[in-house]
């Protein structure tokens, strides 16, 4: 039995796999992005320490969660939300802050509350929604029949 030398083929994969991180992390836009992530991760240990679920989230998600809030105040028992959807707020809202009207998004800041999309099924269904205006400030509208949620979707979909 003879032993063979040990190859470094194996080796290369991962040094060329570092080296490409490494060249990432290095370029302008990568680094700041990267810096904005170690400040926010160096941050929560005293977030945890001094403030509550609901007031991270507002720290984090700040008018993304202001929407949320808002919504969850003027619901009442019983009411099912109609979520807008995201291409209507992306163009309605500060693009930096439109993810609320993603379901997952909803459901974790507002958290199981009956809410339905546009593409959902159950939508005819829907008390209630929200429309924003030229300024981008939501406001929260009722839904009392069929004709509402048709004009809501044409709405939506301008």
């Amino acid at each position: 039995m003879t032993l063979k030398p040990a190859s470094h083929r194996p080796l290369f994969l991962p040094a060329i796999s570092l080296l490409s991180v490494a060249v990432l992390c290095l370029l302008p836009v990568n680094r700041a992005w990267i810096a904005d992530i170690v400040g926010y991760y160096a941050q929560v240990p005293r977030q945890l320490r001094t403030m509550g679920y609901e007031d991270r989230l507002r720290a984090r998600h700040y008018r993304s969660y202001a929407v949320i809030e808002y919504i969850g105040q003027s619901l009442r028992p019983g009411d099912i939300f109609l979520l807008p959807p995201p291409d209507y707020v992306r163009r309605h809202f500060d693009p930096i802050y439109w993810s609320w009207s993603e379901p997952k998004y909803f459901y974790y800041m507002l958290g199981r509350r009956p809410t339905v999309t546009l593409d959902d099924p159950q939508a005819a269904r829907a008390t209630c929604t929200v429309i924003i205006d030229d300024r981008g400030r939501p406001s929260f509208l009722r839904i009392v029949g069929p004709s509402d949620l048709e004009r809501l979707r044409a709405t939506f979909r301008e």
